[in-house]
């Protein structure tokens, strides 16, 4: 028998100064039923009605677990949009949740003072994170000659983007703006705080993280668009890297996902860049073409009020990409003795990690190859030190695609 059909109300947007709050009736899917979003450096904001409830799109995606729902917005959105996100949520379900969804929407006639927008907005802004993804995309908007917002996003408890444990990452952001004569849209949120992964365990077919799996991309290119207007802003744009787009694990980053993106706003649309480069050929391009750009490079998510952790299996693979490509560490300001003091407790973490995560088990595959194409022994050795199951990973990776389960 099919299940009831849900209704869920989104309530009015409400502006304060340079803070916007969205709130909806109390959900079972939600640790909380609203939440803001700040614009640092702000007086105040203007924008139309629609804009604000479009920010709130990619809440329907998790209203939508909950199979048959109707969503009413409180406001007119564009028909067009709305088509757009109720396919992003009928395919995010699709590929992550137990069961087929329905979404449907019902809005408030067209007001008379609602206004069509006509602008020929000629602004970029980039979703900006400080990492190689970021910065070679940057360093091709400027050689097309397109100077674009760095549309820099922050909150409380975020690993690497939390003010108080990871201020090298705004003083990177900073230099990098004043050596390039960049403008950058400082957002504060707490949206994460929203989600709790045991409110949605009964609900999805596979152990995933959460937020990259459903919701990273759609949130952090719409919280963009209260301002778009402010900015003059017509397009969004973000660096994914081809690992990244593989798998129900970054479901949110995938090919899938950017096309159906692409229209998520009446006047703003959005495009991915470096889709066809793995994590070596990313590092190698921005660091071998790019050296200005690339010593800015912000990447590790374990430090904590440093710039490198020196003991994580991000700082590691950054590391071993850098000695394959002949990049100087202390370039980015990694210590290389440091690291290698830290390679045994870092050989558990590598082996731990690549074991649960199929995507950076092709990741580390790609940077094995490129170690053993350019005969760098040492590095050879030290992947070899996690990566004698190889094929035993391989296995148990096609048997779990095979039976559609669990990540363990």
């Amino acid at each position: 028998m099919q299940n009831k059909r849900i209704f869920v109300n989104l309530h009015t947007p409400r502006v304060e100064a340079n803070k916007v709050f969205l709130s909806w009736d109390q959900s079972p899917i939600f640790e909380e039923s609203s939440y803001w979003i700040e614009y640092k450096g702000l007086k105040g904001l203007h924008c139309r009605p629609d804009a604000l409830l479009e920010a709130y799109l990619p809440i329907c995606i998790a209203l939508s677990f909950l199979r048959n729902v109707t969503i009413k917005l409180p406001g007119y959105v564009d028909p067009l949009v709305l088509e757009t996100w109720k396919k992003v949520c009928t395919d995010t379900t699709g590929v992550l949740c137990k069961k087929t969804t329905t979404v449907e929407f019902i809005v408030p006639d067209l007001a008379q003072e609602y206004l069509s927008d006509n602008e020929n907005r000629k602004e970029t802004a980039l979703l900006f994170g400080g990492g190689s993804e970021s910065l070679l995309t940057l360093a091709y908007l400027l050689d097309k000659k397109i100077s674009p917002y760095l549309a820099s996003l922050w909150g409380d408890g975020w690993i690497g983007s939390d003010l108080k444990t990871n201020p090298e990452r705004f003083d990177l952001e900073e230099e990098l703006c004043r050596e390039f004569g960049l403008k950058i849209i400082r957002i504060h949120t707490n949206v994460r705080s929203i989600f709790a992964k045991k409110r949605f365990k009964p609900y999805l077919r596979q152990k995933v993280y959460l937020i990259d799996a459903a919701f990273s991309l759609p949130i952090y290119a719409s919280v963009l668009l209260p301002v778009v207007e402010q900015f003059n802003i017509g397009t969004i744009v973000s660096g994914i890297e081809k690992s990244l787009r593989m798998g129900a694990q970054h479901y949110s980053l995938s090919c899938e996902m950017t096309r159906n993106i692409h229209s998520l706003s009446k006047s703003v649309k959005y495009y991915p860049y470096l889709e066809n480069l793995m994590k070596p050929d990313v590092l190698k391009e921005l660091h071998k073409k790019y050296p200005s750009i690339a010593k800015y490079q912000y990447s590790c998510y374990s430090a904590t009020n440093k710039r490198w952790c020196l003991n994580c299996e991000k700082c590691f693979r950054n590391y071993c990409i850098f000695k394959i490509f002949d990049i100087d560490p202390i370039t980015v300001g990694m210590d290389e003795l440091e690291i290698l003091r830290n390679l045994k407790s870092i050989i558990r973490i590598v082996r731990k990690k690549i074991g649960r995560d199929e995507v950076l088990f092709k990741t580390w595959e790609r940077i094995r190859e490129e170690a053993t194409r350019k005969e760098k022994k040492e590095i050879i050795k030290s992947i070899n030190l996690f990566y004698r199951k190889i094929f035993l990973r391989e296995i148990i990776f096609f048997l779990k695609r095979w039976s559609g389960g669990f990540y363990v």
